[in-house]
């Protein structure tokens, strides 16, 4: 599973394709190239944008006559350090936006313009210019799902307001009728049923009241 996540994170599988040697392709840094043409543009690069185009409206809005600097704080450095850390890992690891990229990226940008804001004298109209950003937040934010849930409407032919029900099929439980599989068979093999299959290479234990899958030492 870790494995099919970090390949699925490395743009190497989606609904309609797969790469074909997987273990490979996840190594080291195999799967960059793909991973930028792939999911790095439009997915990153739009979400980047996005946020340096909000970052460019907040220094506009909230501009002062005064000469501010970016000056760190006790500790503040350190912060960044531990960012940029945890930047390398999700990117090395598990580089999809899903998994930890918003909020890092998101901490990267955001804490040197606070930094800087902070240290502005807003004088000026403050509270007019926080509801007017506060309203358009709002309209962008509404907008954007309206047209979202209309889009998948229109795609899917699934209205929620005359069928809310989400269908369920038998292929939703292929895990766990994995699971239970294994632990059946694993008591047969240790109740010597002949129903025991050898070829199961996956065993389960349970401590603490937890069951632990893992894999048999050939």
């Amino acid at each position: 599973m870790n494995d099919w996540y970090e390949q699925w994170s490395k743009a190497g599988a989606n609904p309609n394709f797969r790469v074909e040697n997987p273990q490979e392709y996840i190594q080291y840094f195999n799967w960059v190239n793909h991973w930028f043409k792939e999911y790095f543009f439009n997915k990153v690069s739009d979400f980047i944008f996005g946020i340096l185009f909000l970052t460019l409206i907040l220094l506009v809005m909230f501009r002062s006559q005064e000469k501010n600097l970016l000056r760190f704080y006790k500790g503040e450095k350190f912060i960044y350090i531990i960012i940029i850390i945890l930047l390398f890992e999700w990117f090395y690891n598990h580089p999809a936006l899903r998994y930890g990229g918003y909020q890092l990226i998101c901490l990267l940008l955001f804490l040197p313009i606070s930094n800087i804001l902070s240290n502005r004298n807003h004088r000026k109209n403050i509270f007019l210019k926080t509801n007017v950003l506060l309203l358009i937040s709002f309209i962008v934010f509404f907008g954007r799902n309206i047209n979202r849930l209309i889009n998948e409407n229109n795609q899917y032919n699934f209205n929620p307001f005359i069928n809310p029900v989400y269908r369920i099929t038998s292929n939703h439980f292929l895990v766990h009728n994995r699971l239970e599989e294994i632990v059946s068979n694993n008591f047969f093999c240790d109740s010597n049923d002949k129903r025991c299959d050898n070829g199961i290479h996956i065993d389960v234990k349970e401590k603490y009241g937890y069951k632990i899958f893992f894999r048999k030492i050939k």
